[in-house]
């Protein structure tokens, strides 16, 4: 539990860091998927947020499991605007990486709980 929690809270934070401080790869994202850059930013943080419930899940099952969802939530919705815009598997890539490492830390956490 503890390393696909911490594997999903670093490809979390490294999705949002490169949001949030604006790099222009984030940047040229935004453009091709014509969201204003402000509110692109917006997911930067949530994504942030997201790795930060993901390592309370740690002490708290519950949290982890919510922030995990929410994760899924948010990486099914980047794969989704990538399908949208016929992108390339090459560039869709990260997003499907990202949404399977999510999607493994919900099942592994949600069987802890339920354990």
């Amino acid at each position: 539990m503890l390393v696909s929690g911490a594997l999903c809270a670093l490809v979390m934070v490294a999705a949002g860091i490169g949001k949030v401080t604006g790099q222009p790869a984030m940047r040229a994202s935004a453009d091709h998927f014509s969201i204003p850059w402000d509110r692109y930013r917006l997911i930067g943080f949530a994504e942030i947020a997201g790795a930060l419930g993901i390592v309370l899940g740690i002490w708290s099952k519950g949290v982890g499991l919510a922030a995990g969802l929410g994760a899924v939530a948010l990486l099914a919705g980047a794969v989704m605007f990538h399908v949208r815009f016929r992108d390339a598997i090459k560039v869709a890539a990260p997003a499907l990486v990202a949404l399977a490492v999510a999607a493994t830390y919900v099942t592994v956490q949600a069987a802890g709980i339920w354990a």
